[in-house]
């Protein structure tokens, strides 16, 4: 057992906030952190890494830690599709914080394939901040999981050509703060349908 190991093993009840950044050797280090419900105080975890596949193996590991209410996901890969991350981060049920980056090379098309959840797909979630690109009906089915926001912000909405008259409205009853950061072209019309709705 490596020094790192001993500290966590020693002290996992007393472990308030975790900052991981991983560019190397992720899958040993994920395996050897052993995240069990033992991590009876662990409410923080930051994350930054360039392995596509790190949030896939560690996000379901994260469902038996009672008191997780803040993750903060930086990556920087050429993950295609964010849909299954979005689903696993749904899947934590104590989570009230989220922010999510994800920066990818110029030349990759993201998308977040989700359907519109269901009221037991509804999740504890109050603050979404969004730094990935998404469309406007992308932003409405991950809406449709947190609509207990307090606090959404979005960064990085596409241009990407969606029928905004085939989304369905979403209420959002506690929303107090909403940042929105348009970096393409988009007609006043749009967004004004984009806020109606």
């Amino acid at each position: 057992m490596n020094n790192y190991q001993q500290v966590l093993h020693l002290n996992k009840d007393q472990i308030f906030s975790i900052h991981l950044l991983l560019l190397q050797n992720t899958n040993q280090i994920i395996s050897s952190l052993n995240i069990d419900s033992s991590f009876i105080g662990l409410e923080s975890l930051i994350l930054n890494s360039n392995q596509p596949d790190l949030l896939t193996a560690l996000l379901p590991k994260l469902i038996c830690l009672p008191r997780l209410f803040s993750l903060v996901i930086g990556t920087w890969s050429v993950q295609k599709d964010l849909g299954d991350t979005y689903r696993l981060i749904f899947n934590l049920p104590k989570l009230k914080y989220i922010k999510y980056t994800a920066t990818k090379p110029s030349d990759v098309d993201i998308t977040i394939p989700l359907p519109m959840a269901t009221n037991e797909q509804i999740t504890s979630i109050e603050y979404l901040i969004m730094d990935c690109l998404c469309a406007i009906d992308e932003l409405f089915a991950i809406i449709s999981f947190t609509s207990h926001l307090r606090h959404l912000k979005f960064l990085n909405l596409t241009n990407r050509n969606v029928n905004i008259r085939n989304i369905k409205p979403i209420t959002l009853s506690n929303l107090t703060h909403l940042s929105i950061h348009i970096f393409s072209k988009m007609s006043f019309n749009i967004f004004e349908n984009l806020l109606v709705k």
